[in-house]
């Protein structure tokens, strides 16, 4: 036979051919084939339990994830909700308030101060002039303008700004 026949064959010398070889002979064990079975069950009982309580563990956390962005989308729509309500409510406000503003005329206001509120011009008696002395009174010194009256364009007077700022004076 050829060395690479077989992995696990070996060439031996015989030289001792007339000798018995002693081949070693493993016993059986003796198993319990109830006891194996019932252990084997039990693993596989825990495995499957363990596997069962992991699952649902995970399915729990998840579907309190969903709850919670259900109730987050839940609160978003009644904020936006309550956001176009308001909007809407002050632009009625603001129409209320340009109706009033247009409608209203001088006569308008004083029909109104005398039949709602109950008031009326003041009688003779009631006017009271008040004299004033010279010290309270305002009087203008000299008006200061801000706006430009020498009708330069923004660009050039930006420009001049400019040349000032650097230094250089305009020719």
């Amino acid at each position: 036979m050829s060395n690479r026949a077989h992995a696990y064959q070996y060439e031996y010398e015989e030289t001792f051919a007339a000798q018995e070889t002693f081949v070693p002979v493993e016993k059986p064990q003796q198993r319990n084939v109830v006891l194996t079975e019932i252990r084997s069950n039990r693993e596989r009982k825990k495995v499957k339990n363990g596997i069962l309580v992991k699952v649902s563990l995970l399915l729990a956390l998840g579907l309190f994830v969903a709850l919670r962005y259900a109730s987050i989308t839940g609160l978003n729509y009644r904020n936006q909700a309550l956001q176009k309500e308001f909007e809407n409510t002050m632009a009625r406000v603001q129409q209320q308030q340009v109706a009033i503003d247009t409608q209203m005329s001088i006569a308008d206001i004083a029909q109104i101060a005398q039949d709602r509120l109950g008031m009326q011009k003041p009688q003779p008696y009631q006017i009271v002039e008040i004299e004033t002395e010279a010290i309270d009174q305002t009087e203008l010194v000299s008006p200061e303008y801000t706006k430009d009256t020498t009708k330069v364009p923004w660009y050039e007077s930006m420009w001049n700004h400019v040349l000032a700022f650097f230094g250089f004076v305009e020719a």
